[in-house]
């Protein structure tokens, strides 16, 4: 799922949801445009911090099939040392290293 269909789900069931707690007196109108407001607002500002961390562009690069390797240096970060090092994570390698999966018989790079 990516972002633009994550952000369309969580707007139109923000919208499904209020209407429903609206129908059933749980909420006014008024207070069902404020739950649904901040919801909106809210929720796409927790995925941006999420979306931007180091961990999550090396898996977005590393999804690119024209991407054959991703080097990375060591620089005491352990959840990018981790991924160089997981072997579900082929591209994502070390400085020296072959990407997981290679066959050798072509550059990498």
């Amino acid at each position: 799922m990516n972002q633009d269909q994550f952000l369309g789900l969580v707007r139109n069931g923000t919208a499904l949801a209020s209407g429903i707690a609206i129908g059933h007196g749980w909420l006014s109108a008024e207070q069902g445009t404020l739950v649904a407001g901040i919801v909106i607002s809210l929720v796409p500002l927790v995925w941006s911090v999420l979306a931007h961390t180091n961990l999550a562009k090396l898996m977005a690069a590393a999804t690119v099939p024209e991407v054959k390797a991703i080097v990375v240096e060591p620089n005491g970060n352990k959840v990018i040392e981790e991924a160089a090092r997981d072997p579900n994570q082929g591209k994502i390698i070390h400085e020296g290293d072959q990407p997981r999966g290679h066959t050798g018989n072509d550059n990498p790079f």
